[in-house]
């Protein structure tokens, strides 16, 4: 299946989303599928979507990966802070 931006947005409006929240979405194409458009469109689907809300998309350096600081301590940091700190819809 190869979603569009208006099943995108139905899918927000399923799980019981309004567009006025304010929301962090964290995701990846390759956990989305294939999208008509690619990324502009989920991206597309998202700024619509939102645009009564607060919107906050991620974005992540590799900058502090190094030796010291080796992306499985990063992974592990981030699972760790993000099971303290959100909530993931059943």
């Amino acid at each position: 299946m190869t979603y569009t931006k208006q099943d995108l947005q139905q899918d927000l409006a399923a799980m019981g989303l309004t567009g006025t929240e304010t929301i962090l979405i964290h995701s990846s194409m390759k956990s989305i599928g294939a999208v008509e458009g690619g990324a502009d469109t989920v991206l597309d689907a998202l700024m619509e979507f939102f645009a009564e809300g607060l919107l906050l998309l991620p974005t992540h350096t590799w900058r502090f990966i190094n030796e010291e600081n080796r992306v499985s301590q990063f992974t592990a940091f981030c699972a760790a802070r993000q099971a303290r700190s959100s909530t993931v819809p059943p």
